[in-house]
């Protein structure tokens, strides 16, 4: 198995539901291919608990996601350390079909109740939980951030070895001369 994919556990959810079994779960974010993005450091972990229930015959999971997750601040465009930390409640089903059949205020998601990936039922409900714009707590920590930004970009500026990047960063330079040594070559 490589690392890049999820090590996660199948369970089957219906004799779990049956008899009120209760979950918990820990998994590095690097290891949840739609979370590893956003994880904080390569041992960064998200952690799941699940307590499995019947509801008319079919399977509800109550439960609790938490993770501290590296997202973008929408404000300054620079990383933000964004705790997430979401209590759910949902019913497995099986089809769109069946998911109409719910209480319309009755959270659904379709899945195999007879192999359950913990890991998959973890970045879901994860996903969820996402703020929609994460932002720094407080408007200064944007301000600093940008200011270090500047002072950076002008550090860069001042010094010797930047000129010569620049000229590495143009890549158009020579056009001018290719182009007129074409024209030259094509009027011989």
């Amino acid at each position: 198995m490589s690392t890049s994919q999820v090590s996660t556990e199948c369970v089957d959810a219906m004799p779990l539901a049956a008899r009120g079994a209760t979950l918990n779960r820990e998994f590095r974010l690097a290891d949840l291919a739609r979370l590893a993005d956003w994880a904080m450091d390569e041992q960064a972990r998200a952690h799941l608990t699940a307590r499995f229930h019947l509801i008319e015959k079919r399977v509800g999971v109550a439960g609790r996601v938490t993770a501290n997750l590296r997202l973008v601040c929408q404000r300054c465009l620079a990383p933000v350390e964004t705790p997430v930390d979401d209590e759910f409640h949902v019913v497995l089903v099986s089809s769109e079909n069946e998911m109409d059949q719910l209480p319309e205020q009755q959270d659904s998601m379709i899945a195999n109740a007879a192999q359950l990936e913990l890991g998959w039922l973890l970045e879901e409900q994860l996903l969820l939980a996402m703020p929609l714009v994460p932002l720094h707590a407080k408007l200064a920590e944007c301000a600093q951030i940008a200011s270090n930004v500047e002072t950076n970009e002008v550090k860069q500026r001042d010094t010797p070895q930047s000129a010569a990047s620049l000229d590495t960063q143009r890549p158009f330079a020579d056009l001018r001369e290719l182009l007129s040594q074409g024209a030259k070559n094509r009027s011989n």
